[in-house]
């Protein structure tokens, strides 16, 4: 779970190494994301020098929380990291590669079917 203002590693290959959350779309809990919400951020930091700049404003999908969430199965998990991936206007990656592993249910959700051919790793 994140919240506005906090600070996540960027998970995949377009350049960025940390992202700040500025605003969570399409929630009803108290300005709090879970896994597969569309937020906007902005690149605080870069790997390399790439397309995009630091303090640009894009819109990302959260794949990995510090948070406990648990399953409707009973299970339960973590990450060691807030992570998300930076995506376009149309929910498109604007990478070709993700890296370490995301929530199984983003592959469950139709809306981000895109992401399928990116996962190296689901847990």
């Amino acid at each position: 779970m994140i919240y506005s203002e906090s600070i996540l590693s960027c998970a995949d290959n377009s350049g960025a190494l940390l992202l700040r959350c500025i605003n969570i779309y399409n929630t009803k809990a108290r300005n709090s994301s879970k896994p597969a919400n569309l937020i906007l951020v902005s690149i605080k930091t870069l790997r390399l020098l790439r397309k995009i700049k630091i303090g640009e404003l894009k819109k990302a999908l959260f794949v990995r929380g510090r948070k406990w969430m648990t399953r409707l199965n009973g299970t339960s998990l973590k990450f060691n990291q807030n992570a998300a991936i930076l995506v376009n206007d149309k929910l498109k990656p604007l990478n070709n590669r993700v890296f370490g592993p995301i929530y199984r249910e983003i592959i469950f959700n139709k809306n981000l079917f895109k992401f399928n051919f990116l996962l190296y790793s689901t847990i």
